[in-house]
This record gives structure tokens, sequence and C-alpha cells, in this order.
């Protein structure tokens, strides 16, 4: 949990932390994020009692939820993800699908380091 709070922005709030009471729903959530990590595994998130996650829990942005349901809070994100070169190009919020932007700006940055 000290690693975590390194990491979180000083105006975010970490909902599960200190709330946990009795036990953990066994209710899982199924994400799909190969898009963006290239894993083939579906990540199993279990949610405690509370609704919550554990901390350190992430989820990629284009991830899906296959199964179950879940509200995603973003706390940051890095220069090298698309969404922030979407931003500052003045191009999210989206209003479309982006799913050919997303894979342009991957193309372009393989090329780019090959």
């Amino acid at each position: 949990m000290r690693q975590f709070r390194l990491v979180t922005p000083d105006d975010a709030k970490v909902l599960n932390d200190s709330m946990c009471s009795g036990g953990a729903n066994r209710e899982e959530i199924t994400v799909d994020g190969h898009l963006i990590t290239g894993e083939i595994r579906h990540a199993r998130i279990v949610r405690q009692s509370n609704g919550t996650v554990g901390p350190g829990t992430m989820l990629y942005s284009s991830s899906r939820v296959l199964r179950g349901s879940c509200l995603a809070v973003v706390i940051g994100t890095g220069r090298q993800v698309a969404l922030s070169k979407l931003i500052k190009a003045g191009r999210w919020p989206p209003c479309a699908d982006l799913l050919k932007e997303v894979r342009e700006i991957a193309r372009k940055e393989s090329r780019g380091r090959g």
C-alpha cells in the first residue's frame, strides 16, 4: 500500500482504503485488455463486499469488461499513452469511434521505434 500511495496524486482518493468490512464478494469482473497489453489471457478482478477492488488494480484505456460491471476513475496518463496524444491534439473527447485512430497512432509509434 505504501508504494501505491507514492504514485497516487494528491487529489485522488482510494475508495477502498480502510473501508473493507467483512469479507469479499466473489463476483468477478472479467476484463479484456489485449489491444493495450498484448496479453491474450483475460484479467479476473474480484470485487470486495463494498463493491470496490483492491489498491493497485489497473484497468487500461480501451479494455473491455466482458463480465460484471465497474466504474473506472482515471488518475493519470503518461506522455506515451495514445489517449494523452489525442487530448494534446484536440481530438478528445471523441465524436465517433476512435479504434481506427488508436491503431494509426500505434502503427506510427511502432514504425518510429523500428
